[in-house]
């Protein structure tokens, strides 16, 4: 008798080790989770401890990186450095703002040597192909127009033309050089022997008294 009640206690205890061993987390009863030991962080407290703080200083004055290209009027750092400070912003919210500036200023400036180089290949492909001074005159045309820029126009006239692209307007070397050309052997007969040139006024305006 007791040894049957033994082999009933144990088949027992071998199920309850077999229910155990085949339940899910569903049929299974919930377990209680573990407590972290003393002195243990969470998962990813170390790196919120090890992350530095942003300087959230506002400082009197900032040290702005210019970019290539760009520097500083006399009189601006402090200007800034009012306005920066005026606005709450930190030394990097300054220097982003900043870089935000000079990237735009580089962009537009880009942009307009673009249409002025645009611009200057449409009058060298116009006055190539005017039907007076181009095509096949154009050196000649080019030649007059040096002449007379040479003889009335000096470094400064020559300078002009060159900053602002005025050299390749067709218009521009027209006049010039039907200029050059009537100066070709053109003298006023005087007293004198020889006689003088004529000047560009007279050149020009050959009907005025």
């Amino acid at each position: 008798m007791a040894e049957n009640q033994e082999s009933t206690q144990q088949a027992e205890a071998g199920a309850q080790d077999t229910a155990q061993e085949t339940s899910t987390l569903l049929t299974g009863e919930q377990q209680e989770e573990q407590a972290p030991d003393e002195g243990q962080k969470p998962e990813g407290e170390d790196a919120k401890e090890e992350k530095p703080k942003e300087d959230n200083a506002v400082p009197d004055t900032y040290e702005i990186k210019m970019q290539d290209g760009f520097t500083l009027a006399e009189g601006q750092q402090a200007e800034l450095d009012a306005m920066f400070k005026d606005m709450g912003l930190t030394q990097a919210q300054a220097q982003k703002l900043a870089d935000y500036y000079m990237s735009g200023m580089s962009k537009q400036q880009a942009q307009t040597l673009a249409a002025w180089q645009k611009q200057q290949e449409a009058e060298v492909a116009a006055a190539r192909a005017d039907a007076e001074i181009g095509g096949t005159a154009l050196n000649e045309s080019l030649g007059f127009a040096k002449a007379a820029m040479d003889k009335f126009g000096g470094e400064k006239f020559r300078a002009e033309l060159e900053a602002h692209g005025m050299g390749n307007n067709a218009e521009m070397i027209r006049l010039l050089a039907r200029v050059g050309r009537a100066m070709q052997g053109d003298t006023l007969v005087t007293g004198h022997k020889g006689g003088r040139e004529k000047t560009a006024a007279e050149v020009l305006y050959p009907n005025l008294p």
